[in-house]
């Protein structure tokens, strides 16, 4: 019964959303901002980065019901549950580290494991970018490789539109260097790659996608293969690069650098919601209800932004958000026909600037 209120006050609510009339001199954001919810926006989770707009990777989480412990990639993607939350990251550098921190949404609420406890293991990754060379790098042949802690792999789409595996160090085990295929890269190149992590037990948690530039005289790298938690990083020391790492450093390795990475879909429209801009402040936040419970939230923002309100059901835990008609105003109105709602709900406005600045005002809670 529950589910089915939910799914009607989802149908009703979402069908009665009105924004206040625009005026003729109207500018309209370039980005659009109802392909992503902040409730639903988790960025950089595993450390603090400055994205670029059209820079970085975009990822799905995957986690497995009724306790089930997978060894391999496959069983997330295959039989786990894919969560509705899109994680978007700058880059992948990830080294050896105790990982306890979880995944916060934008929102703040944090992504739960099926018992309740935040995710902080048995969870798996798909990323999907562009690669590219960066303004520094040089065209040629690079090897590529993956540092990780578990199983990760990495493929390439080909000409086909298939996946080609291009590294495979996938499989539960402590940070280990999997090396892969060498590719040719020029200044025209942009590959499509998926990049698939899956991180087993607790605490520890690395992932590392690396390249070099090769030639036929490059000697095979000796590290291939090897693993061990204390080997390339001191977890317990801020991941303090050790003897191995800095010697892959001395053999041309590098990590893939967040110049490498393209958002897919860039050309489509597609950008990075995590991107920063330069602040944003919303005012005169205010939520009224007249006698048919038709509800008018509005507030004020000191630049032009666009206008969307989240609303949740208190009783259900249920959010909801209004379309936006991606239009930048200082003044913001959005009315919300809750007629027959007699459940209270807690109201948030959001806006987003033309720099992708973001603002939310504090919410407010009305017991209808």
């Amino acid at each position: 019964m529950k589910v089915l209120l939910s799914l009607f006050l989802l149908i009703f609510l979402s069908s009665c959303v009105s924004q206040e009339e625009p005026s003729d001199d109207v500018k309209v954001s370039k980005y659009n901002v109802n392909l992503f919810s902040l409730s639903k926006l988790v960025c950089d989770p595993f450390e603090d980065s400055d994205p670029t707009v059209l820079g970085g990777l975009k990822a799905k989480l995957y986690t497995m019901a009724n306790g089930e412990r997978p060894n391999n990639l496959d069983t997330f993607f295959n039989s786990g549950v894919m969560s509705d939350k899109d994680l978007y990251f700058s880059q992948v550098n990830v080294p050896t580290r105790v990982f306890s921190l979880g995944f916060p949404t934008e929102t703040g609420e944090m992504i739960q494991a099926d018992d309740g406890s935040d995710l902080v293991e048995w969870f798996a990754l798909r990323m999907d970018s562009v690669l590219k060379l960066g303004p520094d790098d040089e065209e040629g042949d690079y090897e590529l490789a993956l540092l990780a802690d578990d199983g990760a792999r990495l493929s390439i789409k080909d000409s086909e539109g298939n996946y080609v595996l291009a590294v495979d160090n996938d499989g539960l085990h402590p940070t280990r260097m999997g090396c892969g295929n060498v590719i040719t890269m020029t200044r025209d190149t942009k590959l499509t790659v998926q990049i698939d992590y899956f991180q087993g037990p607790r605490w520890h948690i690395s992932v590392i996608p690396m390249w070099r530039k090769v030639d036929a005289s490059t000697a095979a790298e000796p590290r291939c293969g090897q693993q061990g938690n204390s080997l390339f990083f001191d977890f317990n020391n801020n991941s303090e690069p050790k003897p191995a790492y800095l010697e892959l450093l001395s053999r041309g390795w590098m990590p893939i650098a967040s110049d490498n990475w393209e958002i897919e879909g860039s050309n489509e429209g597609q950008y990075n919601p995590c991107t920063e801009g330069n602040g944003l402040q919303i005012s005169d936040f205010d939520v009224s209800v007249n006698s048919e419970n038709f509800v008018t939230i509005s507030w004020t923002t000191d630049k032009p932004a666009t206008s969307q309100v989240l609303y949740k059901n208190t009783v259900s835990g249920q959010e909801y958000d209004t379309q936006s008609d991606n239009i930048l105003r200082t003044s913001h109105s959005i009315m919300i026909d809750f007629s027959g709602v007699t459940v209270p709900f807690e109201f948030t406005g959001i806006s987003v600037g033309e720099d992708l600045s973001k603002a939310m005002s504090n919410p407010v809670i009305y017991n209808f």
